[in-house]
């Protein structure tokens, strides 16, 4: 078996590298989107939202969490309110908030989950004879 050259070595890493990044950049929008639908009624400021994101990233900047924020605006899915002292306050849109639910269609460039599971108490179907007319009765229970 031949090995790689090291030129396609070093291609095949830099794909891997513009990957992964493609993931984390993705990953980050949609945790924006989520925690600000956990903060639903009062929306979040952007230093809250970045304490959120680095627990799982941990060298994300306040410019780099910027930019992700400006890509949701953008695409109409948070509202940005500049306030005077420089920092930003955001929310979710209409459209945003049925993004996140799953009642809006998939955006690229979001990494959102493709299906999302309902939770709820499992259901088994049985049959039931009614008693005076003998016809069998199917229930959810």
């Amino acid at each position: 078996m031949p090995q790689p050259s090291n030129s396609n070595t070093q291609q095949l890493d830099a794909v891997d590298k513009m990957r992964a990044e493609i993931i984390r950049i993705e990953t980050i929008r949609w945790q924006v989107l989520l925690t600000l639908h956990n903060a639903l009624s009062v929306g979040a400021f952007e230093k809250v939202i970045l304490a959120v994101i680095q627990a799982t990233y941990h060298d994300e900047t306040l410019d780099e969490l910027r930019l992700k924020i400006d890509y949701l605006h953008t695409h109409g899915l948070v509202k940005i309110d500049y306030k005077p002292d420089g920092r930003l306050f955001c929310q979710l849109t209409p459209y945003g908030i049925n993004y996140v639910t799953g009642a809006q269609a998939f955006e690229s460039g979001i990494a959102r989950p493709s299906t999302i599971k309902r939770v709820g108490r499992p259901t088994s179907k049985r049959e039931v004879k009614h008693p005076l007319t003998s016809a069998t009765i199917s229930t959810n229970t």
